[in-house]
């Protein structure tokens, strides 16, 4: 054989063996992409889980507590938002404030 044939036909099985070798790594991108997105799912779903039972829990503290007490606990949830947003009171209010001594 000739020197052409000889390297076309290198040539010609190299570009097989590397097409083959390309297809199969497709593959297994398909597969670790699918494992990847299945696990997303059950972690998403697991936190949503968790989401739902920890509202549940905090339903229930509110309901066994008193008028009073969940009266106090908005005030206290509203002054806390206020404190951790930087609001000052009102001037007034914080004029006639009584001071600790």
């Amino acid at each position: 054989m000739t020197k052409i044939k000889i390297f076309t036909v290198f040539f010609f099985l190299v570009f097989i063996a590397s097409s083959v070798s390309t297809s199969k790594l497709y593959a297994q991108d398909n597969s670790i992409d699918k494992r990847e997105k299945e696990l997303a799912k059950k972690k998403e779903a697991q936190q949503k889980k968790e989401r739902k039972a920890i509202e549940k829990q905090q339903a229930r503290h509110l309901k066994i507590q008193s008028k009073d007490t969940r009266k106090r606990m908005k005030v206290t949830k509203k002054k806390s938002r206020e404190h951790a947003d930087g609001k000052k009171e009102f001037y007034f209010s914080r004029f006639f404030k009584k001071r600790k001594r």
